[in-house]
């Protein structure tokens, strides 16, 4: 009965035409998932087509990164190991030495760009030297193979050319990936260097992939 009474008072009733006139002027608005498919929709379609441009950006540097780590994995370790030498140094020791020697020259090589006569950024350069990284496959097929079904002599019958050989092959896969990694970025756009090194490192990874199922080709 009291609610009966409080809702014929004059008072609530113009509270309440007040409040129904007060609502009618609020526009209505969209549900979140109205508001956000269109926003969500278009943000992920620009992530995409930046990424487009920023691939087709990076084409060069892309390359010579894939092709770094193909070449590397196609080779070390499953053909340097193989290797033995040719001055009765136990296998085991002379396998140990030359990742030691692997692991110090890609270091050296992964601090080179920091001297100013080892930067070189131009992405046509960067692919001619990963690609000039092919000889490195007759040079190691040429070393003292363990399991090479000819018995002539070699033709690099000497340990110190096979590390010098190993040294410059780790030198020169250091030195090429942080060229890619300093360079890419370097090309583009402030906005659009996270993506780019986003972008690089998929494709190392890419790279990686395609180095190790061409390793098993190689033996």
């Amino acid at each position: 009965m009291g609610r009966f009474a409080l809702r014929r008072q004059p008072t609530y009733l113009r509270l309440i035409r007040h409040t129904a006139s007060t609502l009618d002027t609020i526009p209505m608005t969209m549900t979140m998932d109205d508001t956000a498919s269109p926003t969500n929709t278009t943000t992920g379609s620009s992530k995409h087509v930046m990424q487009d441009i920023i691939t087709k950006k990076s084409t060069g540097y892309i390359f010579t990164i894939v092709y770094i780590y193909i070449i590397t994995l196609a080779l070390f370790p499953s053909i340097t190991v193989l290797v033995r030498s040719v001055s009765n140094i136990d296998a085991a020791t002379f396998i140990s030495l030359h990742f030691l020697l692997f692991n110090i020259g890609d270091w050296v090589g992964r601090t080179l760009p920091i001297f100013a006569c080892c930067q070189v950024y131009s992405s046509k350069a960067l692919i001619c030297v990963s690609l000039a990284r092919t000889l490195f496959i007759p040079l190691f097929f040429s070393c003292n193979l363990h399991d090479s079904s000819n018995s002539s002599t070699p033709l690099l019958n000497s340990d110190m050319l096979y590390f010098g050989l190993i040294l410059l092959f780790a030198i020169s896969n250091g030195w090429l990936t942080s060229l890619v990694f300093i360079a890419a970025p370097s090309r583009v756009s402030h906005n659009e260097k996270s993506v780019v090194g986003s972008v690089i490192s998929f494709f190392l990874v890419v790279g990686l992939a395609l180095g190790g199922l061409t390793s098993f080709l190689f033996k």
